[in-house]
């Protein structure tokens, strides 16, 4: 018998259909309901092509192996190859038992997949197409595919935007994770941060917010928007806000990076506003968040996007200032909000680097891009101190630390010094 080598649990499996779903045919889980109905679930090449009606055995076995693949991507584990060099891809499957007649291969489900395809609602009793169609089409997450598919029909303009849209998605998390959401609307896809819609996925183009104040200092750049064709001014009703001021427009993606570039930069700024001013997504929006466009980023692009964290119960870290503080500037400030500041966060980064600077740390050294310039910091005053008015210096002030770090420095009142908590280290 040939065998995987490495066993998957039921919710491995679980998670990882979930994830391929919107990559599946009707007839690939039809493949998958046969095999489950079979005695010990156990069938050959034959007997699956006689019953899902193909001519020649190749087909079953072309079939087969793509959903073996689409696993293998999920979990990042290429199964034990052939003599040729090419993988068995349905060994993520199934186990196998060789025979001197290829047709006459059996495959012999796993049993933990079994239990994942059971328990998603996957196996029906009744054995026809229409059944296998509706398990896909009702699936949430095949319900934003084809919303986007409608908002964008050319692939390579729709990919352009998945792109636009996960790297504001990263900036909002990178102010917290409790900042942002993402929801749909029969004709619209949308990113929220604090109480603003900050951008929207609609036909053929994104509708995005920019920071009025810097953007009316860069007269270049505002300039280029004007004559650009891939640009254009929202006139309407929501041509701007003023609770955070914002000079509003539509983006359409036609390969202009130098345009995205622009839009990308004060969409930000409006991102690190809302994000300071609000703390958190208003309630209402954080129960309207649709993780099904998350995972729907995740299978067509394949990269880890980050998702949202409600109502998290943790320490209150006396490391983020009032938005009054002015890069190049001191400025008296009370802190009676920890909420965070980007202009002094970045003098203090730029400074004191991305390291943590009691263990080390350094996100993206460990994770790569998604780690890229994540880090939190921590103010060396007590907290009792920084309840005083006092002058502000981010280089003297912060430091950069990494959150387990951050949370032991908090773990006693007064805080541990970085000194101190580095000597603890084992």
């Amino acid at each position: 018998m040939l065998k995987l080598g490495k066993k998957f649990s039921k919710e491995d499996y679980r998670k990882s259909l979930i994830n391929i779903k919107s990559k599946l045919t009707a007839n690939q889980v039809k493949m998958l309901n046969h095999q489950y109905d079979a005695p010990d679930k156990t069938i050959s090449a034959t007997e699956l092509t006689n019953l899902m009606g193909y001519r020649k055995f190749g087909a079953v076995n072309l079939q087969y192996g793509k959903i073996g693949r689409f696993l293998s991507e999920y979990f990042e584990f290429t199964p034990p190859t052939r003599k040729n060099g090419t993988p068995r891809w349905w060994m993520l499957i199934a186990n196998g038992i060789p025979s001197k007649m290829d047709e006459n291969f059996k495959w012999i489900m796993h049993p933990e997949l079994a239990m994942a395809l059971k328990e998603l609602g996957w196996i029906k009793s009744q054995n026809n197409l229409e059944k296998f169609e509706e398990i896909l089409d009702s699936t949430p997450n095949n319900k934003v595919r084809s919303t986007f598919i409608k908002l964008f029909s050319d692939e390579s303009a729709r990919r352009q935007v998945l792109a636009n849209f996960i790297e504001l998605i990263e900036h909002a998390h990178s102010m917290g994770s409790d900042t942002w959401g993402v929801h749909s609307l029969p004709k619209k896809i949308r990113l929220l941060v604090g109480r603003l819609i900050v951008a929207t996925i609609q036909k053929d183009c994104i509708w995005i917010a920019l920071g009025k104040n810097s953007l009316e200092k860069s007269t270049d750049k505002n300039e280029v928007l004007n004559e650009s064709e891939s640009w254009q001014w929202d006139t309407g009703v929501f041509r701007e806000y003023k609770v955070i001021p914002t000079k509003n427009g539509y983006f359409s993606p036609n390969h202009s990076p130098e345009i995205w570039s622009i839009v990308k930069e004060f969409n930000f700024k409006v991102i690190e506003k809302s994000a300071i001013k609000f703390k958190k997504l208003y309630k209402k929006s954080q129960k309207l968040h649709n993780r099904e466009i998350i995972n729907y980023l995740k299978s067509e692009t394949g990269k880890d996007i980050p998702e949202p964290i409600y109502n998290i119960q943790s320490i209150k870290f006396p490391e983020e200032i009032e938005e009054k503080y002015f890069e190049g500037a001191k400025k008296k400030v009370t802190v009676n909000a920890y909420e965070r500041n980007p202009e002094a966060r970045k003098k203090a980064i730029e400074f004191h680097g991305r390291s943590c600077l009691v263990c080390g740390f350094n996100f993206e050294k460990k994770f790569g891009k998604i780690g890229a310039g994540y880090i939190q910091v921590h103010h060396l005053k007590p907290l009792a101190d920084i309840r005083k008015q006092y002058d502000l210096n981010p280089i003297e002030d912060l430091r950069p630390v990494c959150p387990n770090c951050h949370a032991m420095l908090h773990s006693k009142d007064p805080p541990f010094t970085i000194d101190e908590l580095r000597k603890k280290l084992r």
